[in-house]
């Protein structure tokens, strides 16, 4: 393999940007011997070259081992990032927070099984990622986040497998349950709205509607319905069942709104999930074109809409809690 090539789909990778195509190709081409020394050398870079995550030789040496001997991409999961970076600085921890994907972010998460074939989505680390499912469902992830399905993903089942945090406002399906797979530990619902935090060891299952089974290896560990919560380590076996008030352990998805070079279907989904109302497009090429934007929660929608529209060559209506988009 050229190492330009190489590097060219590491970098989209990491960066949260990578095709399905590009995906593949990068996965089969790791299994490769000779792509070895190219691969290691871009690991000790991706790390040293970011400030907030510095590490030694070994550390990268050991994520190469792993790579090896699983024939996957990996990375261990850096601490959570507390403050939010500048946007010029981004470009220098994009590698770290954004997309090294969900493989053995740790040693339970190995365990866990696997589409061959996968989509993933990654929010980088100024920015959350807001998603909608094949089913419907949406998801908000938080900064730092990845979120994969199988192309399979609407079957008899509907599988996720996040790192970081995530926001789901599942659809309700009848006899196809919805799970998510953080580590050893798989949350399952029907249809209803609650958070997983997995940035620690810790998994963090909050539920705001409905009601979740919360499973660790294939063994029961709670039900919990709204304003309850489940922490579970996956180490030790054991699990926290508490009241709390669920508004507050999702505030995180209602602070200020940073759309980064997004696809207006994707800010779309945003302003669906926040404001109860729903976007249609008479032209779907204006779904693709790309907005960079920050709001911070003091604007109203309309004056949002004005703002995205305006600037990017675009009408918007409104016929109640329909909103419709137009070109110019």
């Amino acid at each position: 393999m050229q190492p330009k090539r190489l590097k060219y789909l590491y970098d989209r990778y990491v960066s949260g940007r990578i095709t399905s195509a590009e995906y593949n190709e990068l996965s089969e081409y790791i299994t490769q011997n000779q792509t070895e020394e190219q691969l290691h050398d871009l690991i000790k870079e991706t790390w040293n070259t970011t400030p907030l995550y510095k590490q030694s030789d070994d550390k990268a040496d050991e994520i190469f081992r792993n790579i090896l001997s699983h024939g996957e991409l990996a990375i261990p999961k850096p601490r959570r990032v507390q403050v939010m970076l500048k946007r010029f600085a981004v470009a220098a921890s994009i590698a770290v927070l954004a997309g090294l994907g969900w493989y053995f972010i740790n040693k339970e998460q190995a365990a866990t099984p696997r589409p061959s074939k996968n989509i993933m989505a990654a929010a980088q680390s100024q920015n959350r990622r807001y998603i909608q499912l094949p089913d419907g469902s949406r998801v908000v992830l938080n900064h730092g986040s990845t979120l994969t399905w199988s192309p399979a993903f609407n079957g008899k089942t509907r599988e996720v497998y996040l790192t970081g945090e995530g926001y789901f406002d599942i659809q309700h399906l009848e006899n196809k349950p919805f799970i998510v797979h953080t580590g050893s530990v798989a949350t399952t619902v029907l249809g209803t709205a609650f958070n997983i935090n997995a940035y620690q060891k810790n998994i963090i299952v909050t539920v705001t509607r409905g009601k979740v089974k919360v499973e660790n290896n294939h063994h029961p560990v709670a039900i919990i319905t709204p304003n309850q919560q489940v922490t579970v380590n996956a180490d030790e076996n054991a699990s926290v069942k508490q009241t709390v008030n669920a508004d507050k352990a999702v505030e995180w998805k209602q602070k200020e709104l940073i759309f980064d070079d997004l696809p207006m279907e994707e800010i779309a989904v945003a302003l669906e999930m926040q404001y109860n109302v729903s976007f249609s497009f008479t032209d779907t090429a204006l779904k693709q074109k790309h907005v960079t934007v920050i709001f911070h929660n003091n604007e109203t929608l309309d004056e949002m809409l004005n703002v995205i529209t305006k600037v990017n060559g675009m009408h918007y209506a409104r016929k109640g809690n329909e909103i419709i988009i137009t070109p110019n």
